[in-house]
């Protein structure tokens, strides 16, 4: 439990605020964040680096316009795989300078769109894409710095769907196709080699698991910059939320101790700033028993899909607190999937009408979110302190047929 929760009268409070007014205000289900809970984590990371380095806040973790603000405002920079994530970026007030922009598949037009904004970096993923880079920002007439990523061929002790290091993965550019990029680039005016990028996936636990990853990219950093002058080297993101990881402080002094002098260290956080801030509220609708006791929401695997997907295990309290259960709860969600679940063996009793709070879900909860079953999505909502902040309205499904067309005569 993050020490901005906690049971004060048998009713579950984060920060000052009763959770239960939440509900009772905006509706069930709804995300909720606490904003001192993401703001400490960002501090751990800033402190932990120097004046010339550069936090960046991978943006699909949680895209919600008033928290990349709120990150923005801190000093950081972020980590973005889309033109639309960009483009949130840029609204929120980020500083386009700060933004490094990864993933296999921009289009032209997002490409376009981050030249012209001439973001710090585009991560290379492929020889195509460098091609293609060059050719976009020679027609606009600018110069583009941009990164390799690379495929460091270093595999994670993690979900397979979060592992993203290896070479059975689809990121980054191979080994061997390292030196023909380099040429390509030499005889290129249009692009500028800045630095080399590496993510190995999600769910680090601790130095050690990525410390390999780590040693290749250097050398290939110390080989590269033998001949072409470099600024930094980008680490991604990856380090793990749960409480049996390495702390944010000793995780960033390890790598600090690997990378040479006058060489910035660029990371891509997610989870790890904004993860345990979040909580799902979801009213239990039904109890049922088949060959178990089960317990029905009214959150589907559309408002939180990592349990179904990535075996994702999250907290889940009861806003009154409950004593234990003589038998253990599954809980359910409406959706018709039988992989709708948020828990399979709840400990504690439920009842019919009481809310839960499912934790640890403020990194890809609402970002992942669908209308699938025709549900629109849910509302979110900041706290600090007592003081709370609608931050996303609720959907409904007027909204959401509207961008339909068809003939209804």
């Amino acid at each position: 439990m993050i020490e901005q929760l906690k049971y004060q009268n048998d009713d579950l409070i984060l920060e000052e605020v009763n959770l239960s007014s939440l509900v009772h205000n905006f509706g069930s289900p709804c995300y909720v964040y606490s904003e001192n809970h993401i703001k400490n984590n960002v501090k751990e990371y800033l402190c932990s680096v120097t004046e010339n380095d550069l936090i960046c806040f991978a943006v699909k973790a949680n895209s919600n316009l008033s928290i990349i603000k709120l990150i923005a405002e801190m000093g950081c920079g972020f980590d973005v795989v889309s033109g639309g994530e960009l483009e949130r970026v840029i609204v929120a007030g980020g500083d386009p300078n700060k933004v490094v922009f990864s993933g296999v598949g921009k289009t032209d037009e997002e490409i376009s769109y981050a030249i012209k904004h001439q973001i710090k970096s585009i991560n290379i993923e492929s020889k195509s894409e460098l091609i293609r880079v060059a050719e976009i920002a020679k027609n606009i007439g600018l110069q583009q710095d941009i990164a390799l990523r690379i495929n460091p061929e270093s595999s994670l002790d993690t979900h397979p769907y979060l592992e993203t290091g290896a070479l059975y993965n689809k990121f980054g550019i191979a080994l061997n196709d390292i030196d023909w990029c380099l040429s390509y680039i030499k005889e290129s005016n249009s692009l500028n080699l800045r630095g080399v990028a590496f993510h190995i996936g999600s769910g680090i636990k601790k130095f050690d698991d990525f410390d390999p990853a780590l040693h290749k990219a250097l050398e290939i950093f110390t080989t590269i910059s033998d001949k072409n002058k470099l600024d930094f080297i980008d680490v991604g993101g990856g380090l793990s939320h749960y409480s049996n990881a390495e702390s944010i402080g000793s995780f960033v002094a390890k790598i600090q101790e690997k990378i040479p002098e006058n060489v910035s260290l660029v990371m891509e956080p997610g989870k790890s700033i904004v993860a345990r801030a979040g909580f799902l509220l979801t009213r239990v609708t039904y109890i049922k028993k088949l060959e178990k006791k089960i317990a029905v929401t009214d959150a589907g695997m559309n408002d939180m899909i990592r349990v179904p997907l990535y075996e994702g295990k999250h907290p889940i309290y009861n806003l009154q607190q409950r004593p234990k259960s003589s038998e253990s709860i599954m809980i359910v969600g409406p959706i018709c999937e039988s992989a709708d679940y948020f828990k399979k063996d709840h400990e504690f009793e439920i009842h019919e009408s009481d809310i839960l709070a499912i934790g640890d879900v403020g990194a890809y909860g609402f970002s992942m979110s669908s209308n699938y079953n025709s549900r629109p999505r849910v509302s979110e909502v900041m706290v600090n302190g007592n003081d709370v902040k609608l931050i996303r309205l609720r959907e409904n499904n007027k909204q959401n047929m509207a961008l339909e067309i068809f003939d209804d005569h």
